[in-house]
């Protein structure tokens, strides 16, 4: 279903093709709305997300993949973006947005209401001493906010920062769950040791983190093992966490962005996985079949993938098609553990 916030977004985008413009791209924006952005020099992409970023590549935009903390050395006459789900973020780009706007530049923020979009651009209005107002379209706000000088910065969460969380853990908001450990995740670790015996996991296998997030599942690993890894997110905060993580720790391997290791050619002895339900806005968008198909994909022949997921999806249904074993090692009322080879 198309994001109606992204298509607005994407009509003033165009509508600005005379002006040097911006536009921050994270998972609320509908890949589907970049192939309706006429090409220019004039316009700038930042994203953190790499599906997003290929899309846009693929567009024909100019467009850089890295953490919106990514250095940039000019100003603009127009900054772009649709609202994102993460307060931090949000908070984080309209600071920013003030560094890199010129004076009297303006910064167009789209969003529904229960996005908190009225909100966001009162708090914008404020900062930027600005007389803005929000334009209402049913659902959909839209506010053009002009910058004239700052006033006291919104809280960002200190998102610049790499934080410590539990247990010495680095992370930062953009990550899901940046700043607490994922119970589902903590559900396959209490079980990874008993499925490593019984699968014959060597002490020197080769393991794929598939949507590693910050990296919680290859830190628990490492525990049992002198694994490699290769930790792959589409998600580009969540690359740079997990190879702090794993740099900070001895573990040997990469955290590398991927949209669902795509790019990755090695196959591996073991697979790790909590997959996400859905991306952006779309709810019924289930990405468990594409994790499941790389999962596969990425296995050597005697390898094992090990899942968790919330007890009410049919990973094993949905599993049938694509491995020969299915086995629920683990369940309660919230998670179950599946292996599959």
């Amino acid at each position: 279903m198309l994001d109606h916030s992204s298509q607005q977004l994407s009509a003033l985008i165009n509508a600005a093709s005379d002006t040097l413009s911006l536009w921050f791209v994270d998972e609320a924006t509908d890949i589907n709305c970049l192939s309706s952005i006429q090409p220019r020099d004039n316009l700038s992409i930042i994203s953190n997300r790499y599906d997003l970023h290929q899309q846009a590549l693929a567009c024909g935009l100019n467009s850089r993949f890295g953490d919106f903390t990514l250095a940039i050395d000019q100003q603009y006459e127009q900054i772009f973006f649709r609202i994102a789900k993460e307060k931090p973020i949000v908070h984080y780009l309209i600071n920013r947005s003030a560094d890199l706007l010129v004076r009297q530049g303006l910064l167009t923020l789209v969003g529904e209401k229960g996005d908190g979009t009225k909100t966001y651009i009162d708090k914008a209005k404020k900062y930027f001493n600005s007389s803005a107002q929000a334009k209402k379209n049913n659902i959909i706000y839209t506010g053009h906010i002009r910058f004239f000088s700052k006033g006291k910065p919104l809280d960002d969460k200190h998102y610049t920062s790499l934080q410590t969380i539990t247990d010495d853990m680095i992370s930062k908001p953009g990550v899901f769950g940046w700043n607490k450990i994922d119970q589902g995740s903590k559900y396959l670790v209490d079980n990874l040791a008993e499925i490593l015996a019984s699968n014959s996991i060597a002490s020197d296998a080769s393991v794929l983190d598939l949507g590693c997030g910050y990296g919680y599942l290859s830190i628990e690993a490492a525990k049992l093992g002198s694994f490699t890894f290769t930790a792959t997110d589409n998600n580009a905060v969540a690359v740079s966490c997990c190879q702090a993580n794993l740099e900070q720790r001895g573990i040997a391997g990469q955290a590398l962005a991927s949209h669902c290791a795509d790019n990755i050619e090695q196959r591996f002895d073991l697979v790790l996985c909590n997959p996400p339900f859905h991306t952006g806005f779309d709810t019924d968008k289930d990405l468990t079949p594409l994790f499941l198909q790389q999962a596969k994909q990425h296995l050597n022949s005697n390898g094992v993938a090990v899942f968790v997921v919330n007890s009410f999806i049919p990973l094993e249904a949905k599993a049938e098609s694509i491995f020969k074993t299915i086995e629920v090692i683990a369940k309660n009322t919230q998670f179950k553990v599946v292996a599959l080879r």
